[in-house]
């Protein structure tokens, strides 16, 4: 993924800041402006790829480490003397293991997120193939809506909404 990125920044540079094709590939030639922005950036830029079948890459595996490693830390500020946040989820055998707890709890929530999504995304590429996508009525695009707003799935805001399917 890096080496992705410095080989667009190095475009960047050659085509807006004059800079040779080649700059920072070697110490001869110093990098551009666009590709030393990209190079200081810490920690380096990390692809998010999810699967269809649930699975996340290794950019979406360390943000997830990196969020349950920061919550098993948190203390409850809303408990006088502040105890630990895990606790309050029945965990009480320290922050190893509730890191463990939230890394899998997100890991799973992940999981479904992603598969609802590929399944809703295959279920309207199917509709539009046979013919029966439904019109866009006024309560489908208030749906949208709430979705683009909230942190719910599609599954959770369209639960309720009914589409029929056209007679053959």
């Amino acid at each position: 993924m890096r080496a992705e990125y410095d080989r667009k920044a190095r475009s960047a540079d050659a085509r807006w800041n004059g800079c040779h094709v080649d700059a920072g590939k070697s110490q001869a030639i110093p990098p551009g402006p666009v590709q030393q922005a990209v190079r200081a950036l810490e920690p380096p830029v990390q692809g998010c790829g999810v699967g269809t079948f649930g699975e996340i890459g290794k950019g979406l595996s360390d943000y997830v480490t990196l969020i349950a490693a920061h919550a098993a830390r948190k203390r409850d500020a809303t408990v006088p003397g502040g105890t630990a946040y895990y606790r309050r989820f029945g965990l009480c055998h320290g922050e190893v293991q509730a890191r463990g707890a939230i890394q899998g709890y997100f890991r799973r929530r992940l999981a479904r997120v992603t598969v609802r999504e590929a399944i809703d995304v295959r279920l309207r590429a199917l509709d539009v193939v046979l013919g029966r996508v439904p019109p866009q009525t006024e309560e489908w695009l208030e749906a949208d809506a709430r979705l683009a707003d909230s942190t719910s799935t599609a599954w959770d805001v369209r639960a309720h909404l009914s589409c029929p399917v056209p007679a053959c």
